[in-house]
């Protein structure tokens, strides 16, 4: 143990203390490592940013029509949504029953009426001149912000507003916030959870890949010192030990230069926005499990890289045997990891689709990982076999490069190797994004409908439903006004004729009444004769729920999930008609009254709806009906739908632009560790390249030459990358019995960007070449 210290201890100041060089390779290996650490310290930390943002969620939460709590008063809320410009506002108008009645978390007291409490980024939205269409539906008198406790993230929209006239019912009234459960697999489809696990792979490999490339930096000069040790009498196993305290010095630099860049990076953290999502930089922690595995996962796999290094040549007193034509590379083993991983995914991954547990779940990630590992396994010896069967022809540059690749291909194969794993883990992404992307149902919304703000009433607003409507008549853009009001009914009891074989929720599934003018009910269903007082039965095909009986007596609901009282019944009145629905869909309306067939019914169990149907061609139309609204608080719920509007719940779609953004940042530090490692190259080879030079070759062909160098392992790995990134993706959707299909567009820009990402990093090394040509390129020392 004392020799294992004492030599390790020759090995850092060896390191440190020698010279302008040793510090100029340290630098490149802790830039190089210390990146690649950051994005570790990165991906560890998104268990626990996931684990905090649906902590507070659930601790948001609440439940309906919960039993009281002793010694708790009750919360009477309504929660009230919002859609502004794209962005959700989320929110609720509250009213404390008592003083016991629990506060919502992020804030010290429940706000009274005519008061509200928003978040930070609400209130700065509200604030600028982008929310100036959003003021006018918050007239209540700020009196505080939200904490982090009830917020989601930094950009969460939220707002909590006091107000008497809550109403208060037990479907209303809530003793208690909190519903924490954990972040389940569960709550995740197989589809889903597929892509997370996929993309963690896929992200995360390369990285730890670069983390180790980097650590290879100046393994040339690292031999020649260990030469001139053994010159001073050391033994073979000596200088291994010595070599691994040489290589511990760069990974501790790296470390802590990659955990002083995380530190930096996560101060701001909370201005970063990607896809809607903004993080707060107190979760932005990694569990201390993972920092200290990675705290000694770099120093080994450094440690193990230069021992690993140092056994393809022989240090010597005299010097480094390593110019000789190195035996060819053996195939079986490269492939091991490659069956292995292609066995598991085909047997084990199955269980992955039909259950969600821990097996299912580590077989993916050991599969996924295994067959990406074969790449940089099997680049190599792929790139040995291709360039040993060139021969001859050609212009100078190109026969340079071919013999420079068939003397040493090792180097070329691992400059382009963590490439070629983005890019295989990318098409993979791709593949599996498509797949499952077919399963989805189509858009039921027609693509010729109108643009329209759809308003809910509730409360004392729907008797006051025409004054709005003709307020909103007569604003500029809008085209349109329906008015219409809705309640729900249910069977007390099952009738005794009941159909055999009918399901029972079908004859107690609520049963939506549409009450409206003649002209409301004919945009619902075919109706010819029409007067107030009628009253029409939709036979919707699609539908089994039961039909009501005319002169029964039923149950009235305010909404589908909520309870009916008992004493409230409506008699059905007399049906004149049985009428068609003009569209053939599930609607939660089969009756359809005139208001006089209703005249009977309470107001505080019926919902109003006004249809606005606005100009598109005029802008601000929609966000001007919707704020006559202001004045009603809770009582308005208004949704704006338009042609042009995206989809900002196609969660595989902001899936496959989370996943390209990571690929992204994941080839940006490929191109920073594969520059680094190619200067460190040009500065080896310096005096090759200074004799070509010297003995009149031109600078042109030097420079093509190594292009060339470059860009054949380049095609090579993206051969390799694109068969087993296709042959990933296909493999998993096999798994879930999805159908296979490949993105071939997908597919070349990956391609593109990893070709042209290679070339760039070709192209910087070009004015490091033309100093190694100069004339000091030739000193020998």
């Amino acid at each position: 143990m004392k020799r294992w210290s004492n030599d390790l201890g020759i090995g850092v100041r060896i390191a440190l203390g020698g010279g302008r060089n040793s510090w100029r390779r340290l630098v490149l290996i802790g830039v190089g490592v210390g990146l690649g650490v950051a994005v570790l310290l990165v991906g560890a930390s998104a268990s626990t940013v996931v684990t905090a943002r649906q902590i507070r969620q659930d601790l948001s939460m609440v439940t309906a029509g919960e039993d009281p709590i002793p010694g708790v008063d009750p919360l009477y809320r309504v929660y009230r949504p919002e859609a502004y410009h794209g962005d959700h506002v989320m929110g609720s108008y509250v009213l404390a029953g008592g003083p016991g009645a629990p506060v919502p978390p992020g804030l010290e007291r429940i706000p009274g009426d005519g008061e509200i409490v928003l978040s930070p980024a609400l209130a700065e939205l509200l604030a600028s001149p982008e929310g100036e269409a959003l003021r006018p539906r918050f007239p209540q008198r700020v009196v505080g912000t939200i904490g982090q406790d009830g917020l989601v993230g930094p950009n969460h929209l939220l707002y909590i507003a006091g107000d008497s006239s809550v109403p208060r019912f037990a479907d209303t009234a809530y003793y208690r916030f909190g519903r924490y459960n954990g972040v389940q697999l569960d709550s995740l489809t197989s589809g889903r959870l597929l892509l997370v696990v996929l993309g963690l792979v896929v992200l995360l490999l390369p990285v730890l890949l670069f983390t180790v490339i980097s650590t290879r930096l100046a393994g040339p000069e690292r031999e020649r010192r260990m030469a001139a040790l053994r010159l001073l009498g050391a033994g073979p196993w000596q200088v291994r030990r010595v070599a691994a305290g040489d290589a511990l010095v760069g990974a501790v630099i790296g470390l802590v230069l990659g955990t002083g860049i995380f530190l930096l990076a996560r101060e701001f953290a909370e201005r970063v926005e990607l896809f809607e999502v903004r993080i707060f930089r107190s979760d932005l922690v990694p569990p201390v499990g993972s920092a200290l595995l990675i705290a000694v996962l770099v120093p080994v796999l450094s440690v193990l890289t230069a021992l690993v290094t140092m056994r393809s040549s022989t240090v010597d007193p005299l010097g480094v045997a390593r110019q000789a034509e190195p035996p060819p590379r053996r195939l079986w083993w490269r492939l091991v990891p490659v069956v292995v991983g292609v066995v598991v995914l085909a047997t084990k991954a199955r269980l992955f689709t039909t259950t969600f547990g821990n097996q299912g779940v580590s077989s993916l990630l050991i599969g996924i990982a295994l067959l990406l590992l074969g790449i940089p396994l099997l680049l190599p010896w792929t790139v040995e076999r291709v360039v040993g069967r060139i021969r001859g022809g050609g212009p100078p540059s190109w026969q340079l490069a071919v013999r420079g690749l068939q003397m040493d291909s090792g180097s070329a194969a691992r400059v382009v190797g963590g490439v070629a794993v983005v890019l295989a883990g990318g098409i993979a992404v791709q593949t599996v994004l498509l797949g499952i992307g077919t399963e989805r149902p189509p858009s039921l919304m027609p693509a010729e409908m109108p643009d329209q703000v759809s308003i809910g009433l509730e409360g004392e607003a729907v008797v006051r439903a025409d004054e709005f409507a003709d307020r909103i008549r007569g604003l500029d853009g809008v085209v349109s006004v329906l008015s219409r009001r809705n309640f729900y009914i249910v069977r007390t009891e099952p009738p005794a004729d009941a159909a055999p074989g009918r399901p029972a929720r079908a004859e107690a599934a609520p049963v939506g009444v549409l009450v409206g003018t003649c002209d409301t009910l004919r945009g619902t269903a075919r109706i010819d004769a029409c007067r107030d007082g009628d009253a029409f039965f939709l036979d919707n095909p699609s539908d089994d729920r039961w039909i009501p009986d005319p002169g029964e007596r039923v149950a009235m609901h305010r909404s589908t999930s909520s309870r009916p009282r008992e004493g409230v019944e409506w008699t059905v009145p007399d049906l004149t008609a049985v009428v068609r629905p003009l569209v053939d869909t599930q609607e939660y309306d089969l009756l359809l009254v005139t208001p006089a067939a209703a005249r009977d019914v309470d107001v505080d169990y019926q919902d109003g709806t006004l249809l606005v149907i606005v100009d598109p061609a005029v802008p601000g139309a929609a966000e001007r009906a919707r704020n006559v609204l202001g004045p009603l608080g809770w009582q308005a719920t208004s949704w704006v739908y338009e042609r042009n509007q995206p989809q900002s719940h196609d969660d595989y779609a902001t899936f496959r632009r989370i996943m390209l953004v990571g690929a992204l940042v994941t080839v940006l530090l490929a191109g920073a560790s594969l520059l680094a490692l190619a200067l460190e190259q040009v500065r080896s080879r310096r005096r090759p390249l200074a004799v070509l030079a010297a003995g009149g070759v031109p600078h042109g062909t030097v420079l093509r030459s190594l292009l060339w160098r470059n860009t054949v392992p380049l095609l090579i790995a993206v051969v390799v990358a694109v068969v087993t990134g296709s042959g990933l993706g296909l493999l998993l959707l096999r798994a879930r019995s999805s159908p296979l299909m490949l993105d071939f567009a997908g597919i070349g820009v990956l391609s593109a960007v990893a070709v042209v990402t290679v070339l760039l990093v070709t192209l910087c090394t070009l004015p490091a070449v033309r100093r190694a040509t100069g004339v000091m390129g030739l000193r020998v020392e």
